[in-house]
Formats: C-alpha cells, structure tokens, sequence
C-alpha cells in the first residue's frame, strides 16, 4: 500500500525516506511489509503520502 502513495507522489524511496527520516533499507521493509511503520511514523507517511483514511483504516484491519 505504502509503495503505491509514494509512487503516486513521484518519490523515490531515498527521497521518501529522508523526508521521513528513516534509511532506505528501513521504508524497503515496510513497503514489502516485512515491517510496521511505528504509530509516530505511520502519523508522518499519512501526511507526507496523502494517504486515505480508509486506507489506513482497511491497512490496519489486515494487521489484527
């Protein structure tokens, strides 16, 4: 989910992850779902990516 809001930002994971403030490698992970953004990151990729209320709301519902 995540991969496909950066993409349509027309952002780079580098660039994505500086404006974070994570690595790369970290923003890789969770693109692939190998990890969770923390809630304090997940509040910074739903501003930065514009992410969708039900999105997130549908993201979340998967993970329980």
């Amino acid at each position: 989910m995540f991969k496909k809001y950066r993409l349509n930002k027309n952002l780079t994971q580098e660039t994505a992850a500086e404006l974070l403030g994570i690595s790369t490698r970290h923003l890789q992970r969770i693109e692939k779902e190998d990890n969770l953004p923390s809630l304090e990151l997940l509040k910074k990729m739903i501003k930065l990516f514009d992410i969708k209320g039900e999105d997130i709301i549908n993201f979340l519902k998967k993970e329980d």
